[in-house]
C-alpha cells in the first residue's frame, strides 16, 4: 500500500499534549460506512517511532480491510 491509499499516519493531541504513540486514520469505504457507522477510524500503531509506524501501518490497514470484507453481520465490525 502506498500513501493515498485511504490512510494517513498520524500524531494526535490530548489536553495539549502528544500521545505518546503514532496512529493510523483509515478512511472506511463508502459501502460500510452504514455498518461501521463511521467515515474514518483510528488505530494506534503500538510505537512512538516514525519510521515502524510506517511499516505497520499497511498491515494494520489490511487487517480491517479484510474484516470489514469477511463481516457477514454489521456488529461484527465493531472494535
Amino acid at each position: 500500500m502506498a500513501r493515498g491509499d485511504g490512510f494517513s499516519i498520524i500524531k494526535r493531541t490530548r489536553g495539549g499534549r502528544e500521545l505518546a504513540h503514532w496512529e493510523v486514520r483509515v478512511q472506511v469505504p463508502r459501502e460500510w460506512r452504514t455498518a461501521v457507522g463511521k467515515k474514518e477510524v483510528i488505530r494506534s500503531t503500538g510505537t512512538g517511532d516514525r519510521r515502524e509506524a510506517g511499516r505497520l501501518a499497511p498491515e494494520i490497514v489490511t487487517k480491517l480491510y479484510t474484516r470489514w470484507r469477511q463481516a457477514g453481520n454489521p456488529a461484527d465490525l465493531l472494535p
